[in-house]
C-alpha cells in the first residue's frame, strides 16, 4: 500500500542521513587522527634531537674531564 511505500521512503531517508553523518564523523576522526600522528611524530623527533644533544654533551664533558686529568696528573 502507499502508506508502507511511504513508511520505507522514510526509513529510507532517516537511514540515509545516518550513514552520511557517520561518514562525517569517520572523515573528522581520521583527520584527528592525522593530527595526532603528525604531532605525535613532532615530539619524538624533538626527543630524538635532544637525546643526541645531550650524549654529545656529556662526551665533551667527558672529553674535558680528561684533559683536565691530564694535565693536572
Amino acid at each position: 500500500s502507499q502508506t508502507e511505500v511511504n513508511t520505507l521512503e522514510q526509513d529510507l531517508k532517516r537511514s540515509s542521513e545516518v550513514v552520511l553523518d557517520l561518514e562525517r564523523r569517520i572523515r573528522l576522526h581520521e583527520d584527528e587522527k592525522a593530527a595526532f600522528e603528525k604531532e605525535l611524530q613532532e615530539w619524538r623527533d624533538k626527543y630524538k634531537t635532544q637525546a643526541r644533544e645531550l650524549k654529545e654533551a656529556l662526551n665533551k664533558q667527558k672529553l674535558a674531564m680528561e684533559q683536565y686529568t691530564d694535565i693536572n696528573d
